[in-house]
C-alpha cells in the first residue's frame, strides 16, 4: 500500500495518476476502443505528431467555427523532471529499491518528499513537439487548456503551484488559451479544500486535487464547464493514465449530453529511456531531496 501512495503522490505533478499508471505499464494498452455511442472513442498515440492529426480530424466537418474543439492536456504528458531519479522509467526500475526506501517514512512524511520534488525540481518538455502542435492547434481555433495534480501550496513558498507550472509551460513556450466566461482566475469553492487550497483555473490550468483517496479532476472539470459561458462540441482529453480517461468522460457524459467526448491515451512516457541510473545513484538523489524535505520524520532513512 505504500508504494501504490509513492506513485500516486509523484503523480502531482510528473507520472499521473501514478498508481494506475503502473499498472498500465504492466499489461498492453488498449489497441483502440470505441465505445457503444458513435460519439466516444478512446486513441492511443505515442507522441504530439500524431495527436495534431487527431485535432485536424476532429475539426474536419461541416459548420466547425473556432472554439468547437477543446483540446485538453494532462500536465503528466506536459513537463516532467530534469531529474532521471524522478522520472516514471527509473521509477520502475528501481521499483524495489524505492519501496524499500520509503517504508520508514510516515504517510505525511513522504507527502513532504514529494511536494519538495514538485517544488524544488526543475521540469522539461516530455515531448519537444508539444510546443510547435500546440500554437498550431490554436491557430486552427482550437482552445488549449492542462489541467494538473497538486495538493495546495507549501507554507513557504513564494509562488503557488499554479503559477510555477504556468510559468514552467510559459518558459516552453506553451502558452493556453483563455476560456470565455470564466477571466484569468477562478477557486473551485464548492469543492473540498486540501492544506487549505480548493482547486483552481489558472490562465487556462487548470489544478485539481489527488492526495490519499482524494480525486477531484473530474469534479473540477465539471465546475469549470459550470462555469464558461461557452461549451464545445467536442473534448478532446490527453492524458497517459486510461482509467484517467474513462473517469473524466463519465463525469462529463451527464453534464454535457451533446459535446463528444476523444479520450487519447498518451503512451510515450512508458517507452522512454532516461539515462541509466544505478540504484546507488537513485537512492542518492531520493535520499538527499528526503533530508530537504518539511516535516521529514527524524531518523527515518
Amino acid at each position: 500500500m505504500h508504494l501504490i501512495r509513492v506513485f500516486c503522490l509523484l503523480s502531482l505533478i510528473f507520472c499521473g495518476d501514478a498508481a494506475a499508471l503502473y499498472e498500465e505499464v504492466m499489461r498492453p494498452p488498449p489497441s483502440c476502443m470505441t465505445s457503444k455511442k458513435s460519439k466516444e472513442i478512446y486513441v492511443p498515440i505515442r507522441d504530439f505528431l500524431s495527436l495534431n492529426a487527431l485535432v485536424n480530424l476532429a475539426i474536419d466537418h461541416k459548420g466547425y467555427v473556432p472554439g468547437d474543439v477543446l483540446l485538453l492536456c494532462d500536465m503528466d504528458v506536459l513537463l516532467e523532471s530534469e531529474n532521471p531519479a524522478f522520472q516514471l522509467c527509473n521509477i520502475r526500475r528501481h521499483y524495489a529499491a524505492l519501496k524499500g526506501f520509503l517504508s520508514p517514512f510516515s504517510e505525511t512524511s513522504q507527502e513532504q518528499i514529494f511536494l519538495t520534488i514538485i517544488g524544488k525540481s526543475p521540469t522539461q518538455l516530455v515531448d519537444k513537439k508539444a510546443p510547435n502542435v500546440i500554437q498550431e492547434c490554436q491557430k486552427k481555433g482550437v482552445i488549449v487548456g492542462a489541467i494538473g495534480i497538486a495538493p495546495g501550496d507549501f507554507a513557504a513558498a513564494q509562488k503557488t503551484i499554479e503559477e510555477r507550472r504556468y510559468d514552467a509551460l510559459s518558459a516552453q513556450n506553451i502558452h493556453l488559451s483563455t476560456f470565455k466566461g470564466l477571466g484569468g482566475q477562478a477557486i473551485f469553492q464548492e469543492l473540498p479544500p486540501l492544506y487549505g487550497h480548493c482547486p483552481t483555473f489558472y490562465k487556462g490550468l487548470i489544478t485539481a486535487h489527488k492526495l490519499q483517496q482524494l480525486n477531484t479532476k473530474a469534479e473540477t472539470l465539471i465546475g469549470l464547464f459550470n462555469r464558461i459561458s461557452t461549451m464545445p462540441r467536442t473534448i478532446i482529453y490527453i492524458a497517459p493514465v486510461y482509467e484517467d480517461l474513462v473517469r473524466v468522460h463519465q463525469a462529463l457524459t451527464s453534464l454535457l449530453p451533446n459535446t463528444s467526448f476523444i479520450g487519447v491515451f498518451y503512451q510515450r512516457q512508458h517507452q522512454q529511456n532516461p539515462p541509466f541510473l544505478t540504484a546507488e545513484t537513485f537512492l542518492k538523489a531520493w535520499t538527499k531531496v528526503a533530508k530537504e524535505a518539511n516535516g521529514y520524520e527524524e531518523g527515518a532513512y
